[in-house]
C-alpha cells in the first residue's frame, strides 16, 4: 500500500490512543495527521494557519472522524467538506460511538462515506480497521484530488 495521509478527527485523547494502536496493530498503511476537532479538521483541510505548509500537512486519502467533538463536531464537519469543490472527493469515514439511528440518518444524509459504530473490543476494531484499508486503498478506484484546484489559504480558520 502506498503512504497516504489519512486525517483522523478525534477529540478525545485516550480513544486516539487506542485508535493508533489499532492503526498500528491492522498495519493500516499511511501518515496520519491528528485534528482535535472540527475547527482543526477544517483549518488542516484549507491549508490555514499551522497547517500552511502542503509538503508537511498534504490532502488526506481519507478523513476518520469522531461524531462528538466540541466546537464543531464530526457531522458539521462533514456537511462542510461535501460544500467543497475538491475536498467533496476525500472519502469521509465516521467512527462513533454514537448507534443512534438519528445519527447515523444525518450522517448518510450529508453523504458520509462510511459510518461505523466504535468497536468495544481492540481485536474487533483492527478487525474493522483492516476491512477499511482493504476497501479504500486496495478495491477501490477513488477520483484524483488535483491541488491545483483548492481554495487558496485564507490566513486563520474561523471559530
Amino acid at each position: 500500500m502506498n503512504l497516504l495521509t489519512i486525517l483522523i478527527a478525534e477529540d478525545n485523547a485516550d480513544d486516539y490512543f487506542i485508535l493508533e494502536y489499532a492503526l498500528k496493530a491492522a498495519e493500516f498503511g499511511g501518515r496520519r495527521m491528528r485534528a482535535r476537532d472540527g475547527v482543526e479538521a477544517r483549518a488542516y483541510l484549507l491549508g490555514e494557519g499551522d497547517f500552511g505548509n502542503r509538503a508537511a500537512n498534504p490532502l488526506p486519502s481519507l478523513i476518520l472522524a469522531d461524531l462528538k467533538m466540541p466546537r464543531m463536531n464530526g457531522l458539521e464537519l462533514l456537511q462542510w467538506a461535501r460544500t467543497q469543490p475538491v475536498i467533496k472527493r476525500i472519502p469521509f469515514i465516521v467512527l462513533s460511538a454514537s448507534r443512534s439511528t438519528a445519527d447515523v440518518s444525518a450522517a448518510y444524509d450529508s453523504y458520509v462515506s462510511s459510518y461505523h459504530v466504535k468497536p468495544s473490543r481492540i481485536e474487533d476494531l483492527v478487525m474493522l480497521l483492516k476491512e477499511l484499508a482493504t476497501y479504500w486503498f486496495e478495491a477501490s478506484v477513488r477520483p484524483e484530488i488535483p491541488a491545483s484546484k483548492l481554495p487558496p489559504c485564507s490566513g486563520t480558520p474561523e471559530s
